[in-house]
């Protein structure tokens, strides 16, 4: 019989011990950035980032494309697809990018697009054995 009353403690500080865990697995969890949120992107704002902000720079790109191609010597021929479209796709592509970080622009601080696992800081245990009346001796002593 003392055995099982051994048992039954053993479980109960393994049970505490266990639901101390859960305590902490699930405050890393929770995000903190939750109270960052704020109202949805409004359908203004949508097309000011989706569309008026991609077209400026690609109007930006085709006017250095046409100052580069006028003059006596022009130093290229202007390209639609070269000074408008490839800026026009990559303001577009920033835009996109952003808006997935940031959960479509209803949070302060961006998220990555693919979250990693939280990592458990594990705390080093070192047992020394100290007899009473001796000097303490270090670990390669006690190998030898």
């Amino acid at each position: 019989m003392p055995n099982s009353t051994t048992n039954s403690k053993a479980s109960a500080k393994t049970g505490a011990n266990f639901a101390q865990h859960a305590q902490q697995d699930e405050a890393l969890r929770t995000s903190p950035d939750s109270s960052s949120q704020g109202p949805p992107l409004s359908l203004l704002g949508k097309a000011l980032i989706f569309l008026l902000f991609p077209l400026l720079v690609g109007l930006g790109g085709l006017f250095v494309g046409y100052m580069e191609s006028i003059g006596e010597n022009p130093k290229r021929e202007m390209n639609f697809e070269n000074d408008f479209m490839f800026p026009f796709a990559l303001a577009l592509a920033l835009g996109t990018v952003i808006g997935f970080q940031t959960r479509g622009f209803s949070t302060t601080q961006p998220a990555p697009l693919v979250p990693w696992p939280k990592v458990k800081k594990e705390k080093k245990i070192v047992h020394k054995y100290i007899v009473k009346g001796q000097s303490v001796t270090s670990d390669k002593d006690k190998t030898q």
